[in-house]
């Protein structure tokens, strides 16, 4: 099964590219391929549903390890809040996990939302092995404070699809910015 990942898109309602078709669901759950969007958090957390099957990896887990508001950095003029994360994908599952996508969900304070797909992770495609990790940095950019979340998309050895949540956290412009 080869699974496309889009680019960017944004809009001022969540239930423009969420759709109907969620279900509210807890760790290890199964569910039809969730590539199509991630929903806003609810106590057990909140998947999209689409054709395939794909499950929520029990022992795949991120870690945000850092946020760093970076005023230094390139950013446009409607957006000119720039903040780096440091993410961390471990694999403390028994099988190798080969991250083929993310889909990030950008709530910015003011309602807007972007949502940003892609292939893999910074360019690259990296197979985390069991006990291992996988980490990295990038940036986003903001017109004011949001709360991010997100998931990644993988391939086991044996070819079945999974997932796991990005935890969600907080861009926070400092008082003096």
């Amino acid at each position: 099964m080869k699974l496309s990942f889009g680019l960017l898109r944004k809009s001022a309602a969540p239930s423009e590219f969420f759709g109907s078709n969620y279900r509210a669901a807890g760790q290890g759950a199964v569910f039809s391929n969730p590539l199509s969007c991630l929903a806003r958090s609810t106590a057990g957390g909140s998947i999209c549903v689409m054709a395939g099957k794909i499950r929520e990896l029990e022992g795949l887990h991120v870690t945000v390890e850092d946020v760093v508001y970076m005023p230094s950095l390139e950013a446009p003029p409607e957006k000119p809040h720039p903040f780096v994360y440091f993410i961390s994908i471990h694999n403390d599952s028994p099988d190798p996990v080969t991250i083929r996508g993310r889909k990030w969900v950008v709530r910015e304070d003011d309602g807007e939302v972007t949502v940003v797909e892609g292939d893999g992770v910074v360019g690259q495609t990296p197979v985390i092995e069991p006990g291992g990790n996988f980490s990295y940095n990038s940036y986003h950019v903001v017109a004011g404070g949001a709360t991010v979340e997100g998931a990644f998309f993988g391939e086991t050895a044996s070819g079945e699809w999974v997932f796991t949540r990005i935890p969600e956290f907080r861009l926070d412009v400092p008082n003096w910015a």
